[in-house]
């Protein structure tokens, strides 16, 4: 068993209303299930795995304080053990997943990682009406409910708040993203005098498919219908898809590839080569550690929006706690998993460490999050992220959604080909109107192919 760290204590409001919840939770005899063993009187060992670093701590906190087993192992594992353990013997009683890898577990493909369906305990406990709305969105699988939701990862525009002040530009004044390519364009310069332009706006490249598919939430185009039907092939992505091509293959390109974990990309940022960025909280952390130089110097806003006046907020990925049904003691899991997501310590510890805001309501009151940020120029990052929560996009958590932005991804990397082919050719800039026909094309003729398969 691991050696436990002390507790950490959160700057955190009264959770009252919460922990009479939990009490509740963990009083109750919980509900019979017929996938759980007959009981034994051999040790109770609970063994739970994450990938998230930032948790270990308070993890470690709450299972020493569990009297609902004898022993319990809070064990670090890469996404990539994680992915390996669903084909292996040995599996944890509570694993905490991403949701590509909650959808691999959820599969049909035989697995000993069998996740337990948690709706009758969810709705006995009422737990939904402790998160923000759509929380649970992708741990629903096939009328499953598979997880607890640990983070579910807003998402802002991170921009260099001192190029932009010292140019005039008033992010107030940018609704949409129309709006912001054309204040800020004029930034584009050439830094070192050789006459070519150095600098781009955009951080958006080939390879960002991750970032345009986040976009194409935020412009309310579905890859998955309620029937769990694809239907990305819509006129709202095929926009979000042409914009992101028109930034990124033109001879004045709005963007410029600058991956993130990337130390020549990290580079172009300090020098100031590229000035913003989709940022979802998590990433936010990530700057912090490797981006010292940018304390300070950078701000977050809102997304611009696809349209006057509409949303203006999106949602990157996230992660659930889930329970393995071959656990010896589903009871026992199942307490640390709600003990866990309804933590005030958790919740201030993933703060604290990497900027990810938790989506449990009470959760939101903690002082932590309203600290002014030297990091983001004094702003209260935390306060801004969860700020955009209430108009956040729903999703799906459809089976067919791992497929669905693979094939989003190929619709993409045909758009981005075709760009390039009228580049080569000697256009200037790609005409709008092909382009966006195109992606249309390119997005029917992918959605048209997973239906057939």
């Amino acid at each position: 068993m691991k050696t436990y760290h002390p507790p950490l204590t959160p700057n955190q409001a009264s959770p009252t209303p919460l922990l009479i919840i939990l009490a509740a939770l963990l009083g109750c005899a919980g509900h019979a299930s017929a996938e759980t063993p007959p009981s034994t009187p051999a040790e109770k060992q609970i063994d739970f795995w994450t990938f998230s670093k930032n948790y270990i701590a308070p993890y470690q906190s709450i299972a020493t304080e569990s009297p609902d087993a004898d022993s319990i192992s809070v064990e670090h594992r890469s996404v990539d053990d994680l992915v390996k353990a669903l084909s292996d013997a040995q599996t944890p009683d509570l694993v905490e997943l991403d949701y590509d890898t909650l959808l691999l577990a959820a599969g049909t493909n035989p697995s000993p990682l069998r996740l337990v369906d948690l709706r009758e305990r969810v709705d006995a406990g009422e737990l939904k009406d402790l998160f923000v709305d759509g929380a649970f969105d992708c741990a629903e699988q096939e009328g499953r409910l598979l997880g607890l939701p640990m983070n579910i990862h807003p998402v802002m525009l991170c921009y260099r708040a001192d190029v932009f002040e010292a140019a005039g530009i008033k992010v107030e004044e940018i609704d949409t993203w129309d709006d912001f390519e054309r204040l800020t364009r004029p930034l584009q310069i050439d830094l070192d005098g050789d006459g070519t332009i150095d600098r781009r706006v955009m951080d958006l490249g080939s390879n960002s498919i991750h970032t345009v598919l986040t976009l194409m939430r935020q412009a309310d185009g579905p890859l998955i219908d309620e029937t769990g039907r694809p239907v990305f092939a819509s006129d709202a992505n095929a926009a979000v898809l042409a914009t992101a091509v028109s930034w990124i293959v033109s001879n004045d390109p709005f963007s410029r590839d600058a991956p993130q974990f990337s130390r020549s990309a990290n580079q172009l940022r300090r020098n100031g080569e590229v000035l913003a960025c989709v940022m979802p909280d998590w990433l936010a952390g990530v700057w912090r550690s490797d981006l010292p130089e940018l304390r300070g110097k950078v701000k977050l806003m809102p997304l611009p929006a696809w349209r006057r006046g509409g949303r203006r907020s999106s949602l990157w990925a996230g992660s659930v706690l889930a329970l393995n049904a071959s656990s010896p003691d589903l009871q026992a899991a199942w307490k640390l998993a709600t003990a866990i997501a309804l933590s005030p310590e958790v919740a201030a510890a993933g703060f604290a460490e990497g900027y990810v805001v938790s989506p449990v309501l009470e959760h939101q009151k903690l002082d932590i999050y309203d600290q002014p940020d030297l990091y983001f120029s004094g702003e209260a990052a935390g306060r801004a992220f969860l700020n955009t929560l209430a108009a956040a996009p729903r999703r799906s958590g459809s089976p067919l959604r791992a497929d669905a932005e693979a094939a989003v991804g190929q619709a993409f990397d045909r758009l981005f080909l075709f760009a390039e082919e009228l580049r080569l050719a000697g256009v200037v800039a790609p005409d709008r109107e092909k382009l966006v026909a195109e992606a249309k094309a390119a997005l029917r003729s992918a959605q048209e192919l997973l239906l057939r398969e």
